[in-house]
């Protein structure tokens, strides 16, 4: 699949063999520097994910032994 069908904003095309090599290149760079932006939002947000899993994890681990607690107390 080429980049260019996954780009939503449309501004790079296919790159073609009429083109100069300093321009190729300039694109390039330019979707490399794109892909790279994107690659750093997907780690913040993966991050913010794993920061909140954890704390879930340790709101259900307090749940776990606050039911343990009720369970000995009535036991």
């Amino acid at each position: 699949m080429s980049y260019n069908s996954n780009n939503t904003n449309g501004s790079y095309k296919q790159f073609h063999r009429s083109e100069s090599l300093p321009s190729t290149v300039q694109r390039l760079v330019e979707m490399l520097d794109h892909v790279e932006e994107r690659v750093e939002l997907l780690r913040d947000h993966a991050s913010a994910l794993e920061s909140e899993r954890d704390a879930l994890l340790q709101i259900i681990s307090t749940v776990k032994s606050h039911k343990d607690l009720e369970n000995i107390t009535e036991g």
